[in-house]
Formats: C-alpha cells, structure tokens, sequence
C-alpha cells in the first residue's frame, strides 16, 4: 500500500491504507 501511495503520490491513500507517504 506504501508503495501504491508513492507511485500515485496519493496521502489521501497512504492514510487509508495506515501508511504513510515519504515527504
């Protein structure tokens, strides 16, 4: 899921996904 967040550079979805996207 972190990666999905990276690729799409989406927060939105690294939160839903209890990740987090690198700043």
């Amino acid at each position: 899921s972190k990666t999905a967040a990276v690729i799409k550079g989406d927060e939105s979805l690294a939160s839903s996904s209890g990740d987090q996207k690198p700043a």
